[in-house]
């Protein structure tokens, strides 16, 4: 059991040192993800609904 876990630290320790900046990439993901899932998405679906919105108004100004 301590030699597999010594090896699963050893392997993620070659992992870092290989793919430092993936790896920061994953954890600052799952972190904000954690943290801010809820606002984030509220704030893009706002972003996306003015957005439409915006189409809407300038394809009803085309039209008429």
């Amino acid at each position: 059991m301590f030699y597999k876990q010594k090896g699963l630290i050893f392997n993620t320790m070659k992992t870092v040192k290989t793919y430092p900046h993936r790896i920061a990439k994953v954890i600052s993901w799952f972190i904000i993800s954690r943290k801010n899932r809820h606002h984030f998405l509220e704030k893009h679906d706002r972003r996306e609904i003015k957005k439409r919105l915006e189409c809407k108004h300038l394809e009803s100004n085309i039209s008429e």
